[in-house]
């Protein structure tokens, strides 16, 4: 009884812990998700931010534009995308796409 419940323990903590310890995967597994839903804007936008973190800049940026294609209008999604071009030392696209996010 006491095994089982520490073998249960085992695979909550790194299920949850997964996503800290192996970022990369995580976010593989996510992109793989938006696939089958490839109108989600909000996860687009999540993907974006996640692939941000990772310094996966084109890629992150790749997702954003997805978010904003899908629905020009979210604001999130803008406000995103100017941190992103803020990282990527691109003040000027940084504050078009905060003035987006403002507009919208």
């Amino acid at each position: 009884m006491l095994m089982g419940f520490v073998i249960i323990a085992v695979i909550v903590f790194v299920a949850a812990a997964s996503p800290l310890i192996f970022p990369s995967i995580y976010a593989d597994t996510i992109g793989h998700f938006l696939g089958a839903r490839p109108d989600d804007y909000e996860g687009w936008t999540y993907y974006g931010q996640l692939l941000t973190r990772l310094k996966e800049y084109d890629f992150a940026l790749f997702a954003l534009n997805r978010a904003v294609a899908i629905r020009p209008d979210y604001s999130k999604a803008w406000e995103k995308m100017g941190d992103l071009f803020m990282r990527m030392d691109e003040p000027e696209n940084a504050n078009q796409a905060y003035r987006m996010a403002e507009e919208e």
